[in-house]
C-alpha cells in the first residue's frame, strides 16, 4: 500500500485503476499471441530428434575420408585430389545459399515477431491516452459547471441586504435596533460567503486551467501515437510481404564455375575406371542435408525458449498489475467507508448510502437514505416524517441556522427525533369544524 499512496499522488484512484485494467488487458493480448507463434514455430522444426550436431559432424568427416580413399584408388591421385576439392567448394557455395535464406527467414520472423510486440505495446499505450483524455474531458466539464455554479452563487449574493422588520411568526414590528443587528450579521455573512466563493473559484479556475493543459498534451500524444502505431502497423505488412517473397537465392558465377568444373573434372575420371562412389557420395550429401536441417532447428528452438520467456515475464507482469488493482479496489472502497462515515456521524437515526460495491468490485456513487435501516421509500408516514427532522435537524447544526419547522399529520405521529428548531405541529381534530386566527 506504501507504493500506491506514493502512485496516486499523482493521479486519482479511479484514473489509476484504468490503467490497471488497460495494462493487464495489453499484456494478456500480447499473451494470448505468444502460444499460436510458439506452435507455428514447433511446427517448423525439422525431424531431427535423434540427430545430434557433434554425430553428425564426425559421420561427415568420416564419410569425406572415405570418399577419398574412394577416389585415390586406381584413379589418378591429381586428378581426384583436384575433384574432390571442387567438389567440397561447390557443396560449400550451394548449401551457403540455403544457409543464407534460412538465416534471413529466421530474421524475418524474429522482426515480424518484435514488430508484433510493439503493435501491442502501441495499442495499450493509445488505449492509456485514449481513457485518460476522455477522463480529463468529463472533468473539464463537471469543473466548467462548478465555475458557473460558483459565479451564480456570488451573483446571487451581491445584491443589497433587505431584512424583513416584521415577525414571521407572529407579525409584530421588530426592534429598530434589532434590525440593524439583522442587516450587519447578514451583511457579514454575505461578505464571508462571497470570500469563500471567490477562493472555491480560484481554486476551480487552477485547476481547470491545469486539466486543459493536460487534455492539449494528452491529444498531441494521441496524434502521434496513432502515427506510431500506423507506421508499426505499415512496416508488419512490409516485413510479411518480404517474407513471403523470400526465395532461395540463384547461384552465384563463382558457384556456377565451381559446377562446371566438377563436372570437367568428373568427366575426365569417368574415361578412367574408377570405382563406385556412389553410396559414399549419397551419404555424404545425406549428412550435410541433416546438418543444415539442424543447424536451423537450433535456431528456431532458441527462439521458440525466447517466446516462453517472454511469456513467463508478461505473465508475472500480468500478477503485478492485477495486484495493484486489487490494492486500489480495496483502497476505493475503504476511502468510500471513510466518506460514508463522515457524513452519518450529523445524524442520529438516519444514515445516508453513498456508494454501492458491485460484484466485480467497481465502486459507484449512490444518494439512499435509511432511517433506522429501513429505506426511505418503504417508510410509513411516521417514519418518514422522523427522518425528515433527523436530516432538517442535521442541516441545522451544520450550518448554524435554525427555523420553525411544520410537522403535518402530526396526530398520528410518535415524534422520536430529537430537533433545535421550533416544532408547529398541524393536528386533525373532527370536531373542529372552522379554523380561526388567534393573536398573542
Amino acid at each position: 500500500m506504501e507504493g500506491l499512496r506514493e502512485t496516486l499522488s499523482n493521479t486519482t484512484a479511479s484514473n489509476f485503476k484504468q490503467q490497471c485494467l488497460d495494462n493487464m488487458k495489453s499484456i494478456n493480448e500480447r499473451l494470448q499471441n505468444i502460444p499460436p507463434r510458439i506452435d507455428e514455430l514447433t511446427n517448423q522444426l525439422e525431424d531431427v530428434q535423434d540427430d545430434s550436431k557433434e554425430d553428425l559432424e564426425q559421420r561427415l568427416k568420416q564419410a569425406q575420408d572415405e570418399l577419398r580413399k574412394l577416389q585415390k584408388s586406381g584413379t589418378d591421385p591429381k586428378l581426384q585430389e583436384q575433384l574432390a576439392s571442387w567438389q567440397t567448394e561447390y557443396k560449400k557455395l550451394s548449401n551457403s545459399r540455403q544457409v543464407e535464406y534460412d538465416n534471413k527467414k529466421q530474421e524475418y520472423r524474429n522482426a515480424i515477431d518484435k514488430a508484433q510486440d510493439q503493435i501491442s505495446e502501441a495499442k495499450g499505450k493509445l488505449s492509456e491516452l485514449t481513457t485518460r483524455r476522455d477522463t480529463l474531458k468529463k472533468e473539464i466539464e463537471a469543473l466548467e459547471k462548478d465555475i458557473k455554479d460558483l459565479r451564480q452563487q456570488y451573483h446571487d449574493l451581491d445584491k443589497t441586504v433587505q431584512v424583513d422588520d416584521t415577525c414571521p411568526t407572529c407579525g409584530q414590528k421588530i426592534p429598530e435596533d434589532q434590525v440593524t443587528e439583522l442587516e450587519t450579521k447578514q451583511i457579514q455573512e454575505k461578505a464571508e460567503r462571497q470570500r469563500k466563493i471567490q477562493e472555491q473559484g480560484k481554486a476551480k479556475r487552477q485547476a481547470y486551467d491545469n486539466k486543459v493543459a493536460e487534455l492539449q498534451q494528452r491529444e498531441h500524444e494521441i496524434e502521434a501515437q496513432t502515427e506510431h502505431l500506423t507506421a508499426l502497423e505499415q512496416h508488419l505488412q512490409q516485413l510479411q510481404t518480404e517474407r513471403n517473397n523470400l526465395q532461395v537465392a540463384e547461384p552465384f558465377q563463382e558457384e556456377i564455375e565451381a559446377s562446371n568444373k566438377v563436372q570437367e573434372l568428373q568427366q575426365q575420371m569417368d574415361n578412367l575406371e574408377a570405382p563406385d562412389t556412389t553410396e559414399v557420395e549419397n551419404r555424404l550429401n545425406d549428412l550435410q542435408s541433416r546438418l543444415v536441417k539442424l543447424q536451423s532447428a537450433e535456431r528456431t528452438q532458441e527462439r521458440i525458449e525466447e517466446l516462453k520467456q517472454e511469456e513467463k515475464d508478461l505473465a508475472q507482469k500480468y500478477e503485478s498489475w492485477n495486484l495493484a488493482l486489487q490494492n486500489v479496489r480495496d483502497y476505493i472502497y475503504s476511502q468510500a467507508q471513510l466518506y460514508e462515515d463522515k457524513v452519518n456521524e450529523l445524524f442520529n437515526d438516519v444514515r445516508i448510502k453513498l456508494f454501492d460495491q458491485q460484484v466485480d468490485g467497481t465502486i459507484v456513487e449512490n444518494c439512499e437514505v435509511l432511517y433506522k435501516g429501513v429505506p426511505f421509500g418503504s417508510l410509513n408516514t411516521g417514519g418518514r416524517i422522523n427522518a425528515g427532522l433527523d436530516i432538517i435537524n442535521a442541516f441545522s447544526i451544520h450550518y448554524g441556522i435554525t427555523a420553525p419547522i411544520f410537522v403535518d399529520h402530526a396526530e398520528s405521529v410518535t415524534i422520536t427525533s430529537e430537533v433545535q428548531s421550533q416544532l408547529i405541529k398541524l393536528v386533525f381534530d373532527e370536531n373542529i369544524e372552522k379554523l380561526t386566527a388567534k393573536e398573542g
